[in-house]
């Protein structure tokens, strides 16, 4: 069951270009987890992504602001939004 509401909206989700996680970011997020500093996620296992502090979709203005980002795994990543959605909904 849960596989399926995953897939419904996937269906109406915008695809990571329209996201706003281009060619551009990709560049800048590879280099940024490049740096000394910056190969390990805040729970302590490495960075594979660079994640947003605020989120783009509030602020789209901050989303090559460096100072917004900071190095994350997948999982920290996947729990900080899907924690940043509960909020938006109450």
């Amino acid at each position: 069951m849960d596989r399926e509401r995953k897939a419904a909206l996937d269906k109406t989700r915008p695809n990571s270009s329209r996201r706003g996680y281009d060619g551009t970011w990709e560049v800048l997020a590879k280099a940024f987890l490049a740096e000394p500093g910056n190969d390990k996620c805040q729970c302590g296992r490495p960075a594979t992504l660079v994640a947003h502090k605020v989120s783009i979709k509030r602020r789209p203005d901050l989303r090559l602001e460096r100072t917004n980002w900071r190095p994350s795994c997948g999982r920290c990543n996947n729990r900080d939004t899907a924690e940043d959605r509960r909020k938006q909904r109450i």
